[in-house]
């Protein structure tokens, strides 16, 4: 019988998640399970490997690990009920991650990889963490494992005119028209814009307005007092702005030809004028 001591290291291996930012269409579907493991430009989730200090795993040796369950989960009220993004903003999501009914969360290091150069990217915080850290400023905030990038949120409306008529001055000056548009829910837009349309090289009566919010729906109204010669036979109020952009014709036929009305004249008298025809 033998007895005796002796020494022996048990290396704990941890996992090693790398994460990349996406960039999403506003209002674009967000369709659950999966969306972030998706193969293309919506995949989020790069790699997972398992380290001890700097050494990595040899499955080949070791066995394959155990299998990792991730949950994540994007900023409150960021995607609609059905699942559809509706913030504006750069979305931040966090990662939670078990190994069957263990959470394991705060033995994981998170790595994130960086966006390309130029690309605008909010990102201002390590490119590395582990567990639940919080942005130091905050204390409570939890930093994000990566940023859903929200694009295409606003867009152009371009307003064409038709049916006016040219060069109706004597100067070559041409007629113009005058239209409001203003957002059909005042709390998601409370600007409202006064617009004149003009020829323009192409001959054609046009503006383009920049910076509306995609998917609302824009009323478009013409001032009918400053185009009162013309009737217009075409006039579509409502304009639901889309990804890329939206266009609107307003067409017009001109039904009086006359620049003044019955209200508008000049007596002409005519008599002798009296004249002082005294001699010195």
């Amino acid at each position: 019988l033998k007895s005796g001591s002796g020494r022996a290291n048990i290396n704990v291996f941890k996992p090693v998640l790398t994460f990349k930012d996406s960039a999403e269409d506003y209002l674009s579907p967000h369709a659950f399970p999966g969306y972030y493991e998706q193969t293309g430009d919506g995949q989020n989730r790069l790699s997972d490997i398992w380290k001890h200090g700097e050494t990595v795993a040899d499955a080949t040796k070791m066995g394959q690990p155990p299998t990792l369950e991730l949950t994540y989960t994007p900023e409150s009220g960021s995607i609609s009920e059905a699942g559809q993004i509706i913030a504006d903003h750069d979305i931040p999501v966090n990662v939670e991650v078990r190994i069957t009914d263990t959470d394991v969360t705060e033995h994981v290091t998170f790595n994130h990889q960086s966006c390309s150069e130029g690309s605008g990217c909010g990102w201002n915080y390590e490119d590395s963490h582990v567990g639940n850290a919080t942005i130091p400023e905050t204390d409570s905030t939890s930093v994000p494992e990566f940023l859903i990038h929200v694009k295409n949120i606003v867009a152009d409306l371009t307003i064409t005119k038709e049916g006016l008529n040219t060069n109706v001055y004597p100067a070559g000056d041409n007629e113009s028209a005058i239209v409001t548009v203003e957002c059909k829910n005042p709390t998601i837009d409370g600007r409202k814009w006064t617009i004149a349309l003009t020829r323009n090289e192409q001959n054609i009566w046009t503006a383009t307005l920049s910076g509306l919010k995609v998917g609302e729906t824009y009323i478009v109204t013409e001032q009918t007092g400053w185009t009162w010669r013309y009737t217009s036979t075409n006039t579509p109020s409502d304009v639901t702005i889309a990804k890329g952009g939206s266009s609107v014709t307003i067409v017009n036929t001109q039904t009086n030809p006359y620049w003044l009305g019955g209200d508008n004249y000049c007596v002409n008298k005519f008599g002798i004028v009296n004249q002082d025809t005294t001699a010195d």
